[in-house]
């Protein structure tokens, strides 16, 4: 929750700035739909947590599970540092690296949740989904941009 805080925070100080002077690529929302878009972004924040809940109390086998919950903390990283990288620093390319390890972190976080938790893997495709559009995002940006 702290790391959307910190990411619907970032995004709303450069929406007006920085970002509404880029050349945008298709599909992208207007400036105030995407400011929507990063509020509504806590759901998938909650459900994220929700599906970590669900796989840390199963009783399993230790390793598989603290397996899938490392990979939940690397996706929880990557979905802090891509907004500071892309929005906060105006880092294009870093941005699209960060992008693409967040998509590859929501999905390896995914698989392993499922075979652990289908309820679980459930809560965490809202997130993937939004992985995927922020990857589209910043690679339209900086295609059209740098």
């Amino acid at each position: 929750m702290l790391a959307w805080l910190a990411s619907a925070s970032v995004v709303a100080a450069n929406l007006r700035g920085w970002y509404a002077g880029l050349m945008p690529p298709m599909l992208v929302p207007a400036d105030l739909t995407l400011e929507r878009l990063c509020i509504l972004l806590a759901a998938p924040y909650v459900a994220m947590a929700m599906a970590a809940w669900l796989v840390w109390r199963r009783p399993m086998a230790a390793n598989r599970q603290r397996a899938a919950m490392n990979f939940w903390g690397w996706q929880l990283a990557m979905g802090a540092a891509w907004p500071a990288a892309f929005f906060g620093l105006h880092l294009l390319l870093a941005g699209l690296v960060l992008a693409a390890a967040l998509v590859a972190c929501a999905a390896s976080t995914l698989v392993r949740f499922a075979g652990l938790d289908r309820t679980a893997a459930v809560l965490l495709t809202p997130y993937l989904g939004f992985a995927i559009s922020a990857f589209y995002l910043n690679a339209g940006f900086w295609w059209l941009n740098h």
